[in-house]
């Protein structure tokens, strides 16, 4: 199947030319890793773009091809939205910056509170405080922890390289994913912050930062 010849092609790059020139810009660094400003649609097939930008012609692939010409609105949008999220730009075209930190809600706000207490724990227990005749040890006896005292102190101190490095490694991809591609500097108090969460909290402070991300997306708009 073919393109019409029905003016519907002239109107799609007029539309894309005057409106979306901005996400043009995103298709083509996306897809070919060209930085353009002002890039132009020149033509428009079933299986591709024709892109004009820096003195140049550029064949942006349309992966699959659209099956019919009528498909060309939705495939637009596609490249557009998956150029969007990649190189992390609002529908504005301009980069989506984070500028504030969410505390811990629901069920992450349980998972912050349970590592700050084992981490209360553990320095309870380096300190000298879970031994025979301390308050610790006797309420540990009175609730029957598994193995007794004794058995709380083993756990407690067998785990713990485990959880810091399990922790650590979370902290360090969030600020490689996230922080860093969103504007959050190394060092300030907000990269502090979510850094902070992320090291008590875990995994949940993820979605917490691309919700974030998403509503300042659709603000954008």
């Amino acid at each position: 199947m073919s393109v019409p010849n029905d003016g519907s092609k002239e109107r799609t790059l007029s539309h894309m030319n005057k409106d979306h020139q901005h996400d043009l810009s995103a298709i083509l660094k996306h897809q070919l890793g060209i930085s353009s400003p002002n890039p132009e649609l020149t033509d428009i097939s079933l299986s591709s773009l024709t892109i004009a930008a820096n003195g140049k012609t550029y064949a942006v692939p349309i992966s699959p091809p659209m099956a019919s010409w009528s498909d060309r609105r939705t495939r637009l949008v596609e490249m557009t939205m998956s150029a969007r999220s990649a190189l992390g730009l609002g529908a504005d075209g301009k980069p989506l910056v984070v500028r504030r930190f969410l505390a811990p809600s629901s069920f992450g706000a349980v998972v912050f509170a349970a590592v700050v207490f084992y981490f209360s724990c553990f320095a309870a227990v380096r300190a000298g405080l879970v031994e025979p005749g301390r308050p610790a040890w006797g309420v540990l006896e009175a609730v029957r922890f598994p193995f007794g005292p004794r058995g709380f102190r083993w756990v407690v101190e067998r785990i713990f390289w485990g959880v810091v490095a399990i922790h650590v490694g979370e902290c360090w991809w969030l600020d490689r994913t996230r922080l860093r591609r969103f504007g959050v500097g190394r060092g300030s108090w907000l990269w502090l912050a979510w850094m902070t969460r992320c090291f008590f909290e875990g995994v949940t402070t993820f979605k917490s930062f691309d919700g974030e991300v998403e509503g300042l997306g659709k603000r954008s708009e």
